[in-house]
């Protein structure tokens, strides 16, 4: 009867096969680790005469996850950098984006880039008579030679694109500084051209080859005193005009503009103004 009861317990035992959790088998499928179960079979357990069957479909399955998830996690999204174009590749693309730059221009630099001459033109006016541009030079250099022995430098003597009924001018334009103060004097010129009357324009434009700067001039003195004061002592000193800002306010600077040459390189070469009662300091322009 004892015999009987063991070989049941035996038989029973031998059929029960190992039932895997279904936590254990969710956990296998997305190839996630966890710690080995005692109620779990390893590879090598076994029951008597039975062996644990594996199944390959699957293995090479869950193979196939892993390698997946293992990738996904090595490979990080790369974030894009904004490239940046250079002037020097990309001119035309840099021209329309970057934003205007505004540069001021003096009247002076706008004058010498319309007329490629770094002199102001000197304006002959003609009410009668048609005087040509080539007469104009051709007397003007005779009569500076023979009357004063001098030679001037003329660039160019053209006729001028404005005219008003019969009217017209011709406009010259010298070389040197030395050519226009000499012209600046009307005494150096001839009465008549080819038997034309002519007359110049009333307010003849000083350029800044013949100005000077003086510095640290007071702002309570008498301007007008002190102007006249400079001319008296200097005479070739035609204007004397005080520095203003760019809102309009005076400064301690004050323009000379000479009619001579050679005296503002004797004033440059001494570097001070001698007045009655100041001491001025000059700077060129």
């Amino acid at each position: 009867m004892v015999s009987s009861s063991t070989d049941i317990i035996n038989n029973i035992s031998n059929s029960l096969e190992p039932v895997p959790l279904p936590a254990q088998n969710f956990l296998d499928t997305i190839g996630f680790p966890v710690s080995s179960n005692t109620n779990a079979l390893s590879s090598h357990d076994s029951f008597d005469d039975f062996e644990t069957v594996k199944n390959k479909r699957k293995l090479k399955r869950k193979h196939k996850m892993m390698t997946s998830a293992r990738l996904k996690s090595d490979f990080a999204p790369l974030s894009i950098s904004p490239i940046l174009i250079s002037t020097d590749q990309h001119n035309d693309v840099t021209k329309h984006l970057s934003p205007p730059q505004h540069i001021s221009i003096t009247t002076e630099s706008t004058r010498y880039a319309q007329t490629r001459y770094p002199f102001p033109p000197i304006i002959i006016k003609f009410i009668t008579g048609t005087v040509l541009p080539k007469q104009v030079k051709e007397e003007l250099l005779a009569h500076c030679n023979n009357v004063f022995q001098t030679e001037i430098n003329i660039l160019n003597c053209r006729l001028s694109n404005i005219r008003t009924n019969n009217d017209y001018d011709i406009l010259l334009f010298v070389k040197d500084s030395y050519s226009y103060s000499f012209l600046l004097d009307h005494k150096h010129w001839p009465n008549v051209f080819n038997n034309a009357n002519y007359s110049f324009q009333s307010d003849q434009v000083i350029p800044p080859q013949l100005s000077l700067i003086v510095k640290n001039v007071d702002l309570h003195l008498d301007f007008d005193d002190f102007c006249s004061e400079i001319k008296l002592r200097y005479p070739s000193v035609k204007n004397v005009i005080r520095m203003k800002k760019k809102f309009q306010s005076y400064i301690k600077l004050v323009k000379l503009e000479l009619t001579s040459s050679s005296a503002r390189e004797e004033l440059l070469n001494e570097k001070k103004l001698l007045l009655d009662t100041l001491l001025m300091i000059l700077l060129s322009t």
